[in-house]
């Protein structure tokens, strides 16, 4: 099936020139409150897939020797589930937007890609 997969990259530390060490919650616990709240507006639940990773910039810019830690989130729509993209793909932007207050990050990244789904049952 073909369908749409979005990538979001962000970060979990306040600020630029931090040494990745800040105390936030659980980002997944965050996230899940975040479309479940969300959910009971839309109906409509964005699951994601969330996965540790790290972004590499110029130390002159601010980033941490070795990388700055960030997460990639990774959100499928799934045809069997998702009627319509365009209500799913708004209701991940305001899910990332909520996130992106709450961590108190100055930006974010969405990526968007065509895909071929198999949903075997």
């Amino acid at each position: 099936m073909k369908t749409i997969k979005k990538v979001v990259t962000i970060g979990v530390h306040k600020g630029y020139g931090h040494e990745n060490n800040s105390n936030n919650k659980s980002i997944e616990e965050v996230y899940q409150k975040i479309a479940q709240k969300n959910f009971n507006e839309s109906q409509i639940y964005v699951s994601v897939i969330i996965f540790p990773a790290k972004v590499i910039y110029s130390e002159e810019w601010g980033c941490p020797v070795g990388g700055e830690e960030v997460y990639q989130i990774v959100a499928t729509a799934n045809p069997e589930f998702v009627k319509d993209f365009g209500k799913w793909e708004d209701e991940l932007k305001k899910n990332v937007l909520d996130l992106k207050d709450i961590l108190e990050q100055s930006t974010v990244t969405i990526e968007r890609f065509e895909v071929d789904l198999d949903y075997l049952t």
